[in-house]
This record gives C-alpha cells, structure tokens and sequence, in this order.
C-alpha cells in the first residue's frame, strides 16, 4: 500500500507543477488539469481515509525519547545527591 500513496502523491504533485507551468506561460484555460488534480486529492483522501493516517500510529519521536532519557538520568542524578545527603 506504499507504492500507491507514493504513487497519489507524486500525481498530485506532478498536476500542481503542471498547473503552475501552464498559468505562467499561457493563457488558456484548460480546466481539464484542474478536475486531474481535484481527482487526484480524492484518491489521496480516499487513500487516507480506508488505510489511516501515519499520524494515528502510535510512533515515539526520536527526540522524544532523548528528551525522556536524559529526564531519567537527572532524575537517578537527585536521587544520589539526596542519598549523600
């Protein structure tokens, strides 16, 4: 399922440069690559809304998990400090 959301994001991309292309150098109105792109952000909706979105994975940032690390080693850190004590 990679290669086809690759696939809708390249199309969409690749329609929006065209797009731009098009309006910078003629001025023809051709609504034919508008309704393309249109198509292609439905797919890519389609797409998002049957396989879900990599934001609802559960995944741990890299930093975060740093961040948490270095948390946990003030933490041991203190608790010498106040076992000196």
């Amino acid at each position: 399922m990679g290669w086809l959301r690759y696939l809708l994001i390249a199309a969409s991309l690749g329609t929006a440069a065209f797009l731009a292309y098009v309006s910078m150098t003629e001025r023809v109105h051709a609504p034919w690559f508008v309704f393309g792109w249109f198509f292609a952000c439905l797919l890519n909706a389609a797409y998002l809304a049957w396989a879900g979105s990599p934001a609802s994975a559960p995944q741990k940032s890299r930093i975060f998990g740093l961040f948490g690390l270095w948390l946990d080693a003030k933490e041991a850190e203190l608790r010498e400090r106040a076992k000196k004590r």
